[in-house]
């Protein structure tokens, strides 16, 4: 895999999306594997009500691998839904 990272720009990505869009897809190519990287934030873990078990929002990150099976314009379509 690339080192190559760009931002999400969606305000909003749902449970089970296989699409999104990003800052650029220059660096990306139809077949490529990725992987989607969720930070947590305060917001997140209050919402969730989870703040009794995460304390620290950079103690739970998820991570998906994915390939992108289709490119328009800054929107990436994944093969697989995201969690």
């Amino acid at each position: 895999m690339k080192d190559t990272t760009t931002d999400i720009t969606d305000s909003f990505v749902p449970v089970g999306a296989k699409t999104f869009s990003v800052k650029s897809t220059s660096q990306f190519y139809i077949g490529d594997r990725i992987i989607v990287h969720h930070k947590t934030n305060q917001r997140w873990i209050d919402d969730l009500n989870m703040t009794e078990y995460w304390k620290n929002p950079g103690y739970y990150e998820d991570k998906w691998e994915r390939v992108i099976t289709s490119i328009d314009g800054n929107t990436i379509t994944l093969d697989a839904p995201i969690v």
